[in-house]
């Protein structure tokens, strides 16, 4: 009897099958029950990100890919025959997941199913350190993560006929309404049309701009690299990142100007307030290994300290900005 009530689908529609092609949730729900879920996640692992800080602040956004493993046990776990095809948020929401027989899943098959909704998401907040050689094998991992939310967000929102989204129909498994029946409307065929054009502008575009950003920008990744590179050497620095670019103030007593500027962000492994003192010591270093950085006019840093576990995440940020003359003054005043 044990067995027979955690495979019971749900409800029977009046023909006297489980109905799974007309128990279908609406994308609020389904939406809904995901942020309530994601939010049950975050908040123990943000409480553990706080106990464990100086680990989590340590790793930085590896803590993010970390975060995966709960995520999956929650949502694999529940979601499977274990959890009768409900997490809190979908309890809560009348919802249940189902295979293709209307019955619950197994266990591996819901991991699975979670793994291929969750690692797109947790990947695509993960920074990398600019170089060709990151760019040529990480290139391909960026596609699959955007063709991912294409496929997600399609299937999840406009696909009305039976809200089936990329994830369920790799693992043939869809989600219903435990009550109620509802007769979902085929998607518009002009919907598909207009995502589909919105789709291939937005492809053409983004390799148009690969091509033109490895082809022009190979001697902005070397400089990004040796920016990076030197400040990270500085023993009080766990990593960095470096951007640079021009931006135009306008004025209405003059013409507009043009400002290029170098900023870079810092991870201490250190007290931040310890490692803000020694940026005078950074810009020296930079001076000798980057000498281009007296191209720019202002070079600012962003000493940031907090952690990611996951969606969890905590952060602080202290910012020192100077022109060059003034960074060259303050190296002056050290010594």
């Amino acid at each position: 009897m044990k067995e027979d009530a955690m495979q019971d689908p749900g409800p029977l529609t009046p023909s006297g099958k489980s109905g799974a092609n007309s128990l279908k949730p609406g994308f609020w729900k389904r939406g809904l029950a995901f942020v309530i879920d994601m939010i049950l996640v975050s908040v123990p692992l943000f409480l553990i990100g706080l106990i464990f800080y100086d680990f989590f602040s340590s790793i930085g956004s590896v803590g993010r890919l970390l975060g995966i493993f709960p995520a999956l046990a929650y949502f694999g776990f529940l979601n499977s025959k274990h959890g009768r095809g409900q997490t809190i948020g979908k309890r809560i929401f009348g919802l249940r997941v189902l295979g293709a027989d209307d019955n619950e899943i197994s266990l591996g098959r819901s991991l699975g199913r979670s793994a291929l909704m969750l690692v797109p998401l947790h990947m695509s907040g993960i920074h990398f350190d600019p170089g060709m050689e990151t760019i040529l094998w990480l290139s391909p991992i960026i596609l699959l993560i955007l063709f991912a939310y294409f496929g997600i967000f399609y299937y999840f929102i406009l696909n009305f006929a039976n809200r089936r989204s990329v994830h369920d129909f790799l693992t043939a498994t869809h989600v219903i309404n435990i009550e109620g029946i509802i007769k979902p409307p085929a998607t518009p065929r002009w919907l598909h049309i207009i995502y589909g054009i919105i789709c291939t502008v937005a492809g053409v575009l983004l390799i148009l701009h690969l091509i033109g950003g490895l082809s022009e920008s190979q001697n902005t990744v070397a400089q990004l690299s040796k920016l990076q590179s030197t400040v990270s050497q500085h023993p009080g620095v766990r990593t960095a990142r470096a951007t640079m670019g021009t931006s135009y103030h306008s004025s209405s007593s003059g013409p507009s100007t043009e400002v290029k500027y170098i900023s870079i962000s810092v991870w201490p492994r250190v007290d931040s307030e310890e490692l803000s003192q020694e940026l005078p010591e950074i810009y020296n270093n930079l001076k000798k290994e980057a000498p281009f950085i007296s191209q720019y006019d202002v070079l600012s840093f962003q000493i940031e300290t907090g952690f990611q576990f996951g969606f969890a995440s905590y952060s602080s940020r202290e910012h020192k900005s100077h022109s060059i003359k003034e960074w060259d003054s303050l190296l002056s005043s050290d010594e």
